[in-house]
């Protein structure tokens, strides 16, 4: 349990409209989301490397993971002079809003305290946040997003080269890049003793974790990203369908694969710090998978998974938020349940029609 988490135990009663009032950055961002992560899920499918959005997040997390345990080492402002991580028992530390928060999470656990007596914050649990017995880890979001992006470029860059030199099919070097990956993320978080709390946030997909402070930063990454995807799809997927047609017609491959590839890592290293490599890898996929059904052009896809994805994270939210369900993993289930209710008007359609 975070901050976040406590003022929305506290006030329970929210609908989805009153706290994407009350937190309109964690909406926007995965609204966001979901519009943008299907525009890469529709040119990795282009391309036959759907699996590259299940290989890639975890690479993020191994990234994410391996800053966490050399932070003591090249980042030692990371810590503090007892050598815990900074969180939000520092004070001094935390900007206006945070510190605006504190104040109510103090005051509510003054009123816990005194409506259920001393035990109920002598057992609190082991996660609870300051106010309620310890501390909480919260990492700048700028250096996770560095090893995020770095890994995520070193892995596109291993597969590039491989792919030229023939290394192993393509599905086998995405095999050995998530097997790699998934090891080392937990060697990393099993050895680091920093954050292993904050690393199973990022794996639930907690977005409630966005503050407003980072959500800039995060709208100029995607959007940038969304752009560059859009405006350009037909050198894009020229190049995706068709490699040499693409030199032929004086396409500068080379270049277009390293614009390509930038858009890609940028929208799934944010993408894994916000959302976490489950939800990521549902929404990159599901919506993808939803609209080619129904899409009579590669444009149009885009279009309808784009589409897809937005109705997904709005209905996730829609359902999560009165149900208290973790956010992520509800919009996941219902991109889902979107998928689903594709291929069920799929098939009715095409039986209506041979009949």
């Amino acid at each position: 349990m975070n901050t976040w988490h406590l003022l929305l135990a506290s006030e329970s009663s929210l609908s989805a409209w009153e706290y994407a009032q009350r937190f309109p950055q964690v909406f926007f961002a995965a609204l966001l989301f979901g519009f943008v992560c299907p525009l890469v899920g529709s040119y990795l499918l282009l391309r036959r490397m759907t699996m590259l959005a299940l290989a890639l997040p975890q690479l993020c997390m191994a990234g994410i993971a391996c800053g966490i345990f050399c932070a003591p080492w090249i980042a030692p402002w990371f810590l503090d002079d007892h050598g815990h991580t900074h969180g939000a028992h520092d004070r001094e530390a935390l900007p206006a809003e945070a510190e605006e928060l504190q104040s109510e999470l103090e005051q509510l656990a003054g009123v816990v305290g005194s409506a259920a007596g001393p035990s109920a914050i002598e057992n609190a649990p082991h996660d609870a946040p300051l106010g309620m017995g310890h501390e909480v880890f919260h990492a700048d979001p700028r250096y996770e997003l560095a090893w995020a992006l770095l890994s995520s470029g070193l892995g596109l860059l291993v597969l590039q080269l491989l792919g030229r030199r023939g290394v192993l099919s393509a599905d086998a070097r995405i095999a050995a890049l998530f097997a790699a990956a998934s090891a080392l993320t937990l060697l990393f978080v099993a050895e680091s003793g920093l954050g292993r709390e904050h690393v199973e946030h990022i794996v639930r997909g907690d977005l409630v974790e966005i503050a407003r402070a980072d959500f800039p930063l995060f709208l100029v990454l995607f959007g940038g990203a969304a752009l560059f995807l859009s405006i350009y799809r037909r050198p894009l997927m020229l190049i995706g369908w068709d490699r040499e047609s693409a030199r032929v017609l004086g396409l500068r491959v080379r270049l277009w694969e390293l614009g390509f590839s930038v858009a890609v890592g940028v929208v799934i290293g944010v993408g894994v710090l916000v959302a976490g490599p489950i939800v990521l890898f549902a929404l990159l996929v599901l919506p993808t998978i939803a609209a080619r059904r129904f899409a009579p052009s590669f444009g149009r896809q885009l279009l309808l998974a784009s589409l897809c994805g937005g109705t997904a994270t709005t209905l996730g939210f829609a359902v999560a938020i009165p149900l208290d369900w973790i956010l992520g993993p509800t919009i996941a289930l219902a991109a889902l349940t979107l998928l689903g209710a594709g291929a069920a008007c799929g098939f009715v359609l095409s039986r209506s029609s041979s009949g």
